[in-house]
């Protein structure tokens, strides 16, 4: 691969991570049996699918790219096996409860890790990345910084997720004595007020 195509094939690869993330948000959502778990996987997955759509048209737009699997796990690395790793996972099950989308969840938080760093990067080294290698980015600076807003609310929204979907501490037992008075009034007596 050039050096004029690393970029555009990063952006690509970064696309169709999206774009898997997309399609594993939406199989999650059909899968989960919590309403609240479902819709905010949908929320997710419009972003995911979005944010695709943005990754591949950048990278594409300046050389004809059409990148394999096997391309986009070389380029992109352990977030792309991670989430592969995961949609294997998740194919061979009809619903999934909230207690086995825990780890589930951790997976997909760290493929979002390095989705944000990437994008977070591409935000921030726009103009090198013009200049270094013809790749025109700053007009869509703001946009990435849109994209970067989106995958922290994504973030934390698989956060809520994963405190939704693990159980909740019983608060413990009352271990205090219970102190009954025979006599509650007697402590207005006169003979108590004069020490």
């Amino acid at each position: 691969m050039r050096k004029n195509e690393k970029i555009p094939a990063f952006l690509y690869a970064l696309g169709a991570l999206e774009d898997r993330s997309f399609e594993l948000y939406s199989s999650l959502s059909k899968m989960v049996k919590s309403p609240r778990a479902s819709a905010l996987l949908l929320y997710i997955a419009s972003d995911s699918l979005k944010h695709a759509m943005l990754m591949k048209t950048i990278g594409g737009d300046n050389i004809k790219l059409n990148l394999n699997d096997k391309e986009c796990e070389k380029v992109i690395g352990d977030a792309w096996k991670t989430l592969q790793k995961t949609s294997k996972e998740i194919s061979k099950v009809k619903t999934i409860d909230e207690d086995n989308l825990l780890p589930i969840i951790d997976n997909l938080m760290r493929v979002y890790a390095f989705s944000l760093i990437q994008f977070k990067t591409l935000q921030f080294m726009a103009e090198q990345i013009s200049e270094l290698y013809g790749l025109d980015l700053r007009d869509i600076r703001e946009i990435l910084e849109l994209t970067v807003r989106d995958e922290e609310i994504d973030t934390e929204i698989l956060s809520k997720l994963k405190g939704l979907s693990s159980k909740e501490v019983e608060p413990e037992a009352q271990t205090s004595p219970i102190v009954r008075y025979q006599t509650p009034d007697r402590w207005i007596s006169p003979g108590y007020a004069n020490f």
